[in-house]
Parts: C-alpha cells; sequence; structure tokens
C-alpha cells in the first residue's frame, strides 16, 4: 500500500510551545483529511463516530475509544468519516528527555512515545493504533479536562499540567501493553543499558563520554560494543552521545535562561560553535533560532 507523505505539520502550527509543552485540541471532522506527517508526536483519542483511518501499512475504521500514537515522520490520513469527533494531544518530547532514566521505570513510555525522537530504528517508526476500554476512556478523559482547566488559570502551572499530561500517557501505556504485550521489545543486552545509562550521567556532569575508556571498564572490546549498541538503536555509540547532549541542550535553552555559551560549557563541549554545529546536524536549526521559536 502506497501512501502520500502530504504535507508537513511543524510545532508552531500546532501552538507546542515551552509555555504550552502540552496542547489538547478537540477536533470534528466531516471531510477527510488528506496524507500528512509532523515533526512532533500525535496522540489522538477519537470520541465519537468512525472514519477509515489510512497509514502506509494499514488501513482500518477507528471509533469511539480508539487510540492512534503517531510519532514523527510517518503519513497517515482519515477518510470517509462520519461525525468524527477527536481530541488530539500534542507535546514537546524535549520536556520529558531529560530525565530519560524516569521514563524507562514506567513500562510502555519509551517504545509508545519517544522511541523514535531517541532512536532509528525502522520498526520504532510505526503508527499505534489501540483500544481503551470503557474505564481507561473516563480516566484518559478526566486528564485531557484537568490539563484544558488548568490552562484556563490566569497562571497555569506546568507542574500541574506535566502532572496531568504524565498520568494519562501511563494510563494509554498500560492500554497498548494489555493489548500488545509483544510490541513491548525493548530487551537490550547489560553492555547496552549500561552505555545509555553512563551516557547521559556524563553529559550532566559535563564530561565526555570516551567510548574506548567505557568498553575497558564493560571488558569488551569496542568493535563488539559499537555492534551491540548499533543493533539495538540503530544508531551508533557517538552518534547516540551526540544526539543526547543535543537533547539535553533544547531542554536548557526551553527552560533556563540561560545563555547558549553557558549550556555548551556545562554540556562539556569545547566551545559555542560546536554546540551550534550539532545542534544544526540534529535538528536542522540553530540553538538560537529553536529557543526563539518555542519560546514565542
Amino acid at each position: 500500500m502506497t501512501l502520500d507523505q502530504g504535507s508537513t505539520i511543524e510545532h508552531q502550527q500546532v501552538q507546542i510551545s515551552a509555555q504550552f509543552p502540552v496542547r489538547v485540541e478537540p477536533l470534528y471532522a466531516q471531510h477527510p483529511v488528506l496524507p500528512h506527517n509532523h515533526n512532533y508526536t500525535e496522540i489522538a483519542l477519537v470520541l465519537g463516530g468512525q472514519a477509515l483511518h489510512r497509514t502506509a501499512t494499514a488501513t482500518q475504521i477507528v471509533k469511539a475509544g480508539d487510540v492512534i500514537v503517531v510519532p514523527p515522520g510517518p503519513a497517515h490520513a482519515f477518510e470517509n468519516p462520519a461525525e468524527l469527533r477527536v481530541i488530539n494531544v500534542y507535546y514537546l518530547a524535549e520536556w520529558f528527555l531529560w530525565d530519560l532514566s524516569l521514563l524507562w521505570q514506567n513500562e510502555g513510555l519509551v517504545p509508545l512515545f519517544f522511541a523514535a525522537d531517541l532512536f532509528r530504528r525502522p520498526d520504532l517508526l510505526r503508527i499505534n493504533v489501540f483500544s481503551l476500554d470503557e474505564g481507561e476512556k473516563g480516566r484518559c478523559r478526566q486528564e485531557l479536562d484537568e490539563i484544558l482547566s488548568e490552562y484556563q488559570e490566569a497562571s497555569p502551572s506546568l507542574f500541574f499540567v506535566r502532572a496531568a499530561f504524565s498520568k494519562l500517557l501511563i494510563r494509554l501505556a498500560r492500554a497498548w501493553l494489555r493489548l500488545h504485550p509483544d510490541l513491548n521489545d525493548f530487551v537490550f543486552r547489560p553492555a547496552v543499558w549500561a552505555a545509555l545509562e553512563e551516557i547521559d550521567t556524563v553529559i550532566k556532569r559535563g564530561d565526555v563520554f570516551v567510548v574506548e575508556e567505557f568498553a575497558r571498564g564493560l571488558s569488551l572490546s569496542v568493535d563488539l560494543l559499537y555492534r551491540a549498541f548499533r543493533g539495538a538503536t540503530g544508531l551508533s555509540l557517538s552518534g547516540y552521545y551526540q544526539k543526547r547532549r543535543v537533547q539535553h541542550a533544547a531542554h536548557l535553552l526551553l527552560h533556563s535562561d540561560l545563555s547558549v555559551t553557558h549550556i555548551a560549557s556545562r554540556l562539556g563541549y569545547s566551545d559555542t560553535s560546536h554546540l551550534t554545529h550539532s545542534f544544526v546536524k540534529y535538528t536542522g536549526q540553530s540553538p538560537r533560532a529553536l529557543r526563539k521559536q518555542k519560546r514565542s
């Protein structure tokens, strides 16, 4: 089956920003939604009606209680909608990826909502569709209502929004695992887990990750460690390390007033130009451009 990629919807089009890192948008579709993709993850909770949902690999009818999780990249479309009512949820992945160890502690969160932002395995770029039972649907609606209500406050608390949204993600992940336990296939070798943890520790400490030293500490050859890591994540160790440093930098750009120079020094970059070069490579824009765009 082929599906035109269509247009790409950007963060700014759905108004995700540092001030509004989660967006909840009710939609009512009476006409087809043309093929499109996003540069962010979209969660769609179907409230009523139905439509034919198309991806590059599947076509199925979605109806009340169904959830569609679309990672960055793959396209999807809705055909033949019949009074389709949906709540779309969009979020800044950078808001959560600072503390990756906390996400790993909650089973299903990373493979369902963050894997496409971290790794490059083709199987992680799948669009997941699953159903909620009535209890799960009601509890998820409650968390969404809490977020919408909090945004109506004169001074909305992002701590409150984060708490409600985290509960929503956990509820959805549990429902997904209940129905599709086979898709939660993140079973990494101990050496790979150790590398994932060490890279984040080194970055937060402001040090430089040296593959040779790390491999020697595990009594492994560098080649063996490289092959194991790439096979598990789709990225080289150095590539993943650079990607995580950029994600940590993005978090600091969005949620602090630290200068780009200070952030570069804090994360172990040799200078600001080194940070900028990596940032452009992995995000397509400079650190200052990202801060301006997502704070506006």
